[in-house]
């Protein structure tokens, strides 16, 4: 088994659990099921990661306190779109993370989406959208 497939394993286990250690434990299944998205997208697994996404999505929409927890939401979607070839998307995404993590002062989440931004732009990737 691949450390990627163990990675899958690792996070798909947390998203499931995660709502049964003694009731919900909503900031793990955030974590778990961004971090999911992220690396299902990374390896063009978009119809893996896209429920994730939903699923994360909709835990932000229930909290009211978010204390940056969008930056690595925003981070996942951007993965999404850059394996969707939704270039525009993703760059505002990536923005949108790095953006969200410096203003709750997360300096190694941001510094961790400045890195895949940068790493994003660099590979080729971020070229022109597919029609």
């Amino acid at each position: 088994m691949s450390v990627r497939d163990r990675l899958v394993d690792v996070l798909r286990y947390g998203t499931v659990h995660a709502a049964r250690v003694d009731g919900p434990q909503v900031a793990c299944e955030r974590i778990a099921r961004a971090e999911l998205a992220r690396a299902l997208a990374d390896h063009h697994d978009t119809n893996g990661a896209g429920p994730h996404l939903t699923g994360c999505d909709d835990i932000l929409a229930a909290s009211e306190d978010r204390s940056g927890q969008e930056g690595t939401v925003e981070l996942a979607r951007a993965a999404l779109a850059a394996a969707g070839k939704r270039h525009h998307d993703a760059d505002e995404a990536h923005a949108r993370a790095a953006h969200v993590l410096a203003t709750y002062r997360l300096p190694w989440k941001q510094a961790e989406a400045l890195d895949a931004w940068a790493a994003w732009l660099t590979s080729g990737a971020a070229g022109a959208e597919d029609a």
